[in-house]
Parts: structure tokens; sequence; C-alpha cells
């Protein structure tokens, strides 16, 4: 038995990354059946979903960190491959099991999937004649307002959706992005990151500014409808290209401001969340996209676009 498993492990860290993902997802697999898992009482999943990220990224990272960092020496940060495998045992307590640059999702095939990205950047809500893009380009208006003179703030659309894995949400703060602390009933789950991004004009011989406005939900279901909570907002940012500048302490307070200002923004977004309906909800990486034929492997990016997914 012993042997068996350092022969395994051998194998884990000696194959290629699709390979190695392929084997992590194995590890996952249960010994019984469906009709096992019925006997036992247990939730029985049609399928898993499987994806192997690139450039050996962290599954559970806070992808929303990396927007604005320079990632020209890892040009497939947050590209993922993913591929759906049959499934016939017992759904795990948490749908979401993650090892290195691997992520496993356990699905079902009776689901309705809801495209975020879709959702918020195409009419009525999206695009230059919907509520939340009107909202947003007031707002950054109302911003450039605060600012100090020959300064303006322009949205940057389409407003773009990741996730951090719980802890992975805490970071340094200010232009580095990260919330200060989260609170303990989410430290074991995908919390969505929502981002705004904004673009700061500059007075000659000061670089312009790329900004992030990054908020953090929790999604659950109670009594049958999805729940979003909001944990908190991150402001991260950089001067322009290669670009340098000065007021950082300024920038980072101007950008606290305007954050806490978008929350109504967010309102809009969290009350049409929960008029969905489900008996569970989980988190897809990616755009909507059902189930996979097997080996019909799909390419995505977990930077811009998450998929809400409910079991009726």
């Amino acid at each position: 038995m012993h042997i068996w498993v350092i022969l395994r492990m051998r194998l884990l860290f000696s194959s290629s990354t699709l390979e190695r993902g392929w084997l992590l997802s194995k590890r996952w697999e249960r010994p019984h059946n469906v009709f096992e898992a019925l006997r036992k009482g247990e939730k029985a999943v049609s399928y898993k979903s499987i994806f192997v990220f690139d450039d050996g990224s962290n599954w559970a990272s806070d992808w929303s960190h990396y927007d604005l960092a320079n990632l020209a020496p890892r040009p497939g940060f947050g590209l993922f491959t993913r591929f759906d495998q049959s499934y016939g045992g017992a759904m795990p307590a948490n749908r979401w099991h993650g090892v290195d640059n691997t992520l496993t999702i356990f699905r079902e095939d009776h689901e309705d999937l809801t495209d975020l990205f879709q959702l918020v950047n195409t009419a009525p809500l999206g695009g230059p004649s919907g509520r939340i893009w009107q909202q947003i380009m007031n707002q950054a208006e109302a911003f450039s307002h605060t600012l100090y003179p020959l300064w303006n703030a322009f949205f940057q659309p389409p407003i773009r959706f990741s996730y951090a894995y719980g802890q992975h949400a805490v970071g340094p703060g200010n232009e580095h992005g990260g919330l200060p602390s989260i609170p303990e009933h989410v430290k074991d789950q995908p919390l969505l990151t929502l981002k705004v991004s904004l673009h700061i004009n500059t007075p000659p011989g000061m670089s312009s500014i790329d900004a992030d406005l990054v908020f953090y939900l929790a999604l659950r279901i109670e009594n049958g409808h999805v729940v979003a909570e909001f944990i908190g907002v991150a402001h991260p940012w950089r001067f322009h290209g290669d670009g340098y500048g000065a007021y950082q302490n300024e920038i980072n307070q101007g950008l606290g401001r305007a954050a806490n200002d978008a929350v109504p923004m967010l309102n809009m977004l969290l009350d049409l969340l929960q008029a969905y309906r489900g008996s569970q909800l989980y988190l897809v990486p990616g755009l909507a996209q059902p189930r996979l034929e097997e080996g019909k492997p799909l390419r995505g990016s977990v930077r811009s676009a998450m998929t809400l997914t409910l079991v009726p």
C-alpha cells in the first residue's frame, strides 16, 4: 500500500501539466457508484469540470491582483484548459477542490447557467445605454470633480468577473489590492469579484493612472433564493505603462472614496441576483458553457468571466 502511494506521487510530480491535472482529478473519484451513494442518503453528482491553469497559476489566487501587473513573463497567467468527466460518486461537502494549478468542480447535469459577463455588459443593464454602465459613467464624472485640476476619470468597459478563494482575498491593500480581512464564514469558499476599470488622465509631466474597483461578494442559497453578501472593496492601481508620478496617498484616498460611492451600482446587481432561485448554487470559471463532451477540452480565461450555476 505504501509503495503504491509513493509510486503514484512520483507519477503526479513528473507528469506534464495536462496529464497532472487529469491525475489530480482522479483522486476525487469514489469507489462507490450512484446507487450506493443514494442508498447511503448522499447526493450523487453527474460530472466534474477540471480546470488546469497555465503558467503554474495557483487555482486559489485572487485573480484581480494581477489585472494591473506586468504579466509579460507569464502570458498565460489566468488562462485555463477545461475538460469534463463523468462522475458517479457522492457530492463532497464543498464542490470546489484544488491542488496547485488544478481546480475540480463537482457538477450536475440539470443546471441553470447565467453568464455574469454578458448579464452586465449587454442591454438592458450593460452597454452605452444600460443602467449599470450609465451609473458608472456618471460616478466616474463625479469622481473627476473631487480630483486636482486637469485630472479626469473615465470608465473603461467592460465590467469583468473573477474569483478569490477564501483567505486569498486578503492582501496588502491600496495600490496592491486585496482586503484587510474577511469574515470567518467565507474562508472556505470562492468569493466572486466584480471589477470596474477606470483610466485617470493627469496633467502633463505625470503618467496617467489605470485602476480597478474590485468588489468581493459571497453567494449562497437561502429559502430557495440567491443571497449576495457584500464582503468588501479594493482599489488596486498603477501608473500607466512604464510611467511614474506622485500623490500616491491622495490617489489611494480618492479611489477609496470612489469605491464607496460605487456601492449603489453594486446594489443594483445584488438586487438582480437575489431574484434568481434554486436549491443549490456554485460558481464556475469562464463563460457559460454546458457540459463538454469527454475528450473535447475548452480553452478559457478566469480573469474576465464567471458563470453563476444554479441547481433547480
